[in-house]
């Protein structure tokens, strides 16, 4: 999805790159801010068990909307920016609009990013047809020492499991 567009579910513009409103506290291990709510809590026996953490822009959506609008339901990013809690970059939906929102943006692995537009991407167009070329002619060490990869990398591309759009 490009800026400028409109998000699928609730037509929401998404918003111009460097508009956000990102939070500089404790955060996930994918990004997002994270806010600990309540009291300190015990298991059965007296033992610390934490404090319950709330992703901060769930938490911000439900002081607005209430926590029962968005109880089974996920909490999207319009600007695609994890630590932003900004309101008007959020949005209510289901876990299928986000899914469907990660494949318009180009952000899910497989189909929608194939061969060198991956970003963990090892090999160029080129060079995954020139593995296929080479299978039962040379050893997928050879290859791998040839083209700096390991020879997983070039036993995968000869069983399809990447580079499979050549096929």
């Amino acid at each position: 999805m490009k800026a400028n567009s409109n998000c699928r579910s609730c037509g929401m513009p998404v918003p111009e790159p460097g508009t956000c409103r990102e939070y500089r506290g404790p955060k996930d291990s994918r990004g997002y801010g994270l806010l600990y709510n309540g009291e300190q809590r015990y298991n059965a026996r007296g033992h610390k068990k934490g404090r319950r953490q709330v992703k901060l822009h769930r938490w911000v959506v439900a002081q607005i909307l209430g926590w029962d609008a968005i109880r089974g339901k996920v909490v999207r990013h319009h600007c695609d920016n994890p630590p932003c809690f900004l309101y008007e970059h959020l949005c209510v939906g289901t876990q299928q609009d986000n899914i469907g929102d990660m494949h318009d943006r180009g952000r899910a692995s497989g189909g929608s990013m194939p061969g060198e537009s991956h970003p963990l991407s090892k090999l160029t167009e080129e060079q995954a047809r020139y593995i296929r070329s080479q299978r039962g002619v040379r050893t997928s060490i050879e290859l791998g020492r040839e083209l700096g990869v390991s020879h997983a990398v070039v036993r995968d591309v000869w069983l399809g499991r990447s580079w499979r759009h050549l096929l």
